[in-house]
């Protein structure tokens, strides 16, 4: 019995073997004699420096990999081959470097071939040139690439830079920037303008994210012109006047306006300013003071905010940059999502945050300084309810929306707020579904993991136009402006300076600085934004070593710092749109504006971005600091428009005594500014009844004509009558 078992067992293996023999021999039988055949599909250069990827331009003396991917007839290896695949790589034609792969090493038949380091000293345009062969087939590939010496590479920019100062027209210069550039990559003007239609618009168009963003701005327009359209907007408005008396509760009411409208930057200026100009000019209050507070209300909120109409915009930019990140580390001690490092960078934000604190300071306290003080005063001083010097002089820059309610529509608050909340529930209910990984996942988990850019679609589908055709074409520019100068290799110049003689500790300054710098030049917050990510984000996680807290300092410095050179720049959209829709003289308002906005930035980088960068103390102290500088200039440097002596802020007071040339207006207004103090009285007033000392005025204030009268404090008006 157990011989036969045995027999059979012996039997069995004999017939798997010889199964596995027939299986194996079938195998090999397939491949033997069938030759290779392997053509190279397409080359490509990685910059050596910096590791960027597939790079459209070379710059002179920077040594650069060539990549070569290999298409492959049969994916197993041929039994009578040498397994041996020869290259020889070219430049110019002049031969530069060869090897051999082994490819009985690789599991696998390689689909790309490392072929070689080169270098190119001279500018022009370089032919790079990667020949193969294995055992008797033969392949060869080439491409022609421009080069130009590093520095070259900032034409692109200050192409934007100088001619959106010239022509003050935001999308002549990002086209003027993203043509220049693309005829350097191409290496001709022909090539070069179809390539700018072909390649780099078109692929800004093009993408998914991109498409997105530009569905989520259309909605989110649809939704604004619909509340609009009901009448929500006007609602809010017609409610706060209701409350609105005196010029501090005038300037509280616009601020109010301007916070609650969180969710798009040019709804926000254009509704609070429109709507409460004409209460503003009847409480005593400056167009400049008006225009600044609608114009620093809009950008800082709705920029922070995690749902409005830059978030998308933003989260796709970070997005573009982190997949790179990811792909050089795929466990990273940041987010893994733009979302998620969106909401990361929120703290880092010293500018905005700092600017929307020190708003209500000044509106509370009716202090100002600079050239605001002295539109304020103007205004107090003299009794006048026409906006002051700053209005516009003719009604030709009245901005009015084509969107705005029908006479016999009930401009209701509710209109506003019923839909503003079913958005705000909407995205977060999607943004927590999208990201929901387990069971046991926090809030803030969720929020980093979801998916923002279908969570503020559907959102705003399921809240829901108005013409934003403009700012459709300007996101397009810049996004394709942002393309064209990683393809000259902008990205790579900033990459070998932060990487290389730079310690990374700065980084948060500088991007802020250059941030500011941009924006101010060319007026635009979202240009600014798409040039700098790519210039800075991957260099500086790669100098960091993946230091978190240095990766979202820098995303915060340029998304912040965007903001802040946009307020201070006259060419601004938001800027020359606050001015429009208060009705109040661009360069007053620019005048007046920009040096809060100053202050604000040196704040934010002596307190937040320097030691924030070199880890000098917790956030948290930086932004308890920078608050405490605020207060302390509201309280120590600003002073109120009408006062007992009439003094100026320190910084006025010092340019009247060291400024050769006497200003005799400001030191006019100094004096009436003691008598309407002593008096109560606007000037004006006075000068009517100048057979009458001031005491005798001060004792007969209830039996003259009743005007606006100016408490003793000076920082609040109230009026008698309706003005």
């Amino acid at each position: 019995m157990i011989a036969r078992i045995v027999k059979i067992a012996i039997l069995a293996t004999a017939t798997i073997c010889a199964a596995a023999q027939s299986t194996q021999d079938a195998l090999f039988s397939s491949t033997t004699g069938t030759p290779y055949e392997v053509e190279i599909d397409s080359l490509s250069l990685t910059d050596v420096a910096t590791g960027a990827k597939d790079i459209a331009t070379i710059h002179n003396n920077r040594p650069f990999n060539v990549i070569a991917t290999l298409k492959w007839n049969q994916e197993i290896y041929n039994l009578d081959s040498s397994n041996s695949l020869e290259w020889v790589l070219f430049v110019d034609g002049v031969y530069q470097s060869d090897g051999t792969v082994d490819l009985n090493e690789h599991r696998a038949l390689p689909t790309t071939l490392e072929a070689g380091t080169a270098t190119v000293y001279n500018s022009g345009s370089h032919n790079i040139a990667v020949k193969i062969k294995v055992d008797d087939m033969k392949n060869e590939n080439e491409r022609d690439y421009e080069s130009f010496a590093s520095g070259a590479s900032f034409v692109p920019l200050l192409m934007v830079m100088i001619f959106a100062a010239t022509t003050h027209m935001v999308e002549l210069s990002l086209g003027m920037g993203i043509f220049v550039g693309s005829c350097m990559v191409a290496g001709t003007l022909t090539a070069g303008f179809r390539n700018m239609l072909d390649v780099y618009l078109l692929n800004a168009v093009s993408k998914k994210d991109h498409a997105y963003v530009f569905l989520f701005i259309l909605f989110m327009a649809g939704l604004v012109g619909l509340i609009e359209k009901s009448g929500g907007l006007r609602g809010i408005t017609e409610s706060l006047k209701k409350y609105v008396k005196t010029s501090r509760s005038a300037q509280a009411a616009s601020l109010f306006s301007g916070v609650i409208i969180f969710f798009d930057d040019y709804a926000n200026t254009l509704v609070a300013g429109a709507s409460m100009r004409s209460l503003a000019d009847a409480c005593g209050v400056s167009r400049e003071k008006l225009a600044f507070i609608v114009d620093a209300t809009a950008a800082p909120i709705a920029s922070i905010v995690p749902i409005s109409s830059w978030v998308g915009f933003e989260v796709g930019l970070i997005q573009d940059q982190l997949t790179t990140i990811l792909e050089q580390d795929p466990n990273p001690d940041i987010a893994t999502t733009g979302f998620g490092v969106f909401l990361e960078t929120i703290q880092y934000r010293y500018y905005c945050i700092f600017m929307l604190f020190l708003l209500p300071l000044l509106v509370v306290s009716g202090r100002d300084m600079g050239p605001m003080l002295i539109a304020e005063r103007k205004i107090k001083v003299y009794g006048r309810t026409d906006g002051g010097d700053g209005a516009a002089k003719s009604a030709d820059g009245q901005v009015k929306s084509e969107n705005m309610p029908e006479a016999d529509t009930p401009c209701k608050w509710w209109n506003m707020a019923v839909p503003i909340a079913s958005l705000v529930g909407y995205i977060f209910y999607l943004l927590a579904y999208t990201g929901q990984s387990g069971e046991n996942d926090s809030f803030m988990k969720m929020m980093e993991n979801s998916n923002s850019y279908q969570a503020l679609l559907w959102g705003t589908m399921a809240a829901a136009l108005t013409s934003v055709f403009g700012a459709l074409v300007c996101l397009v520019l810049a996004w394709a402006t942002g393309e064209i100068m990683q393809a000259v290799g902008l990205n790579r110049l900033f990459g070998e300076i932060i990487t290389g003689s730079l310690d990374y500790r700065v980084l948060p300054t500088l991007s802020f600085v250059i941030s500011v710098m941009i924006a101010f030049a060319t007026g635009t917050s979202w240009g600014t934004m798409t040039i700098m990510f790519p210039l800075v984000l991957v260099p500086s996680y790669q100098a960091s070593g993946g230091n978190a807290a240095i990766f979202y300092g820098v995303a915060a410095g340029v998304l912040a710092g965007a903001v802040a050179g946009d307020h201070a720049s006259p060419i601004s959209d938001t800027t020359i749109l606050a001015s429009m829709a208060t009705e109040c003289e661009i360069l007053a308002h620019v005048k007046t504006q920009a040096p809060y906005a100053m202050l604000v930035v040196f704040w934010s980088i002596l307190v937040g971005t320097i030691p924030s960068g070199w880890g000098a103390f917790a956030n948290w102290v930086s932004i308890l600091l920078g608050l405490g500088m605020m207060a302390f200039h509201v309280v120590f440097t600003a002073e109120a428009p009408i006062n007992k002596t009439g003094r100026y802020d320190i910084f006025t007071e010092l340019y009247l005594r060291f400024s050769k040339n006497t200003n005799k207006t400001l030191k006019k207004l100094k004096e009436d500014t003691v008598i309407a103090y002593e008096t109560g009285e606007p000037v004006l007033l006075l000068r009517s009844v100048s057979s009458m000392d001031l005491d005798f005025v001060a004792e007969k204030r209830t039996s003259l004509p009743p005007m606006t009268a100016f408490s003793i404090s000076g920082d609040e008006t109230s009026s008698d009558e309706e003005v």
